[in-house]
């Protein structure tokens, strides 16, 4: 089976793969009166860039972003996010936030695919964009679910999640897990990883 960056240059010519992971407000389960899932709003877009030729991570990058409907983040999520919110306090509402992560992916100008570990991130982005009136300008017709691309080449670990897929290939988790820029790039460090794996296999067959 394909790993995913064989999967993603069958797709698309594009050189670049830029790793995408949100983290959203959020209250624990048992919280009552906690705000509906559809109410969740962006706190942070993670992002990092793969040059799928060379195999190295070219960047990396966090937007912090000011929550509008419920701007104070919950000891929940702060403890599970470590973004506090004296971190958030000056950032740019959701809108500007995006606008400031496209500006950062304008060095790759247009030869980059994204993708994210799961749908999660590709949804909340259409939603939160479309309950807000902005126009999001990173394409679904370019957006890779890394996560289902890696099951398939690995079925014995479906659903798996990012950080017991990384404890799975050995690459050890640096950074915060559920700190956005960091998720991002320990995706990156997957995806390389994972594929140089095969490049070695591939060179030592007979």
């Amino acid at each position: 089976m394909d790993t995913i960056v064989d999967h993603i240059k069958k797709k698309t010519l594009k050189r670049f793969l830029i790793g995408v992971d949100l983290e959203c407000t959020c209250w624990p389960n048992e919280m009552v009166g906690a705000p509906d899932r559809s109410e969740r709003e962006v706190i942070e877009i993670g992002l990092a860039a793969i040059d799928m030729e060379t195999l190295r991570i070219v960047g990396n990058h966090s937007v912090l972003i000011k929550p509008e409907r419920h701007p104070g983040l919950s000891t929940f999520c702060t403890s599970l996010t470590t973004i506090t919110n004296e971190m958030i306090q000056n950032s740019p509402l959701f809108g500007e936030g995006l606008s400031q992560a496209m500006d950062w992916l304008s060095q790759f100008e247009d030869d980059y695919a994204w993708c994210s570990w799961g749908m999660f991130d590709l949804h909340h982005l259409q939603m939160e964009s479309a309950q807000k009136g902005i126009e999001l300008e990173l394409r679904s017709s370019l957006h890779f679910n890394a996560k289902t691309i890696y099951s398939q080449s690995h079925p014995r670990l479906r659903r798996r999640g990012m950080k017991s897929a990384l404890a799975h290939e050995g690459v050890e988790l640096l950074g915060e897990h559920h700190r956005g820029i960091d998720d991002a790039t320990n995706m990156a460090r997957l995806i390389i990883h994972e594929q140089n794996q095969r490049l070695a296999r591939v060179r030592t067959l007979p």
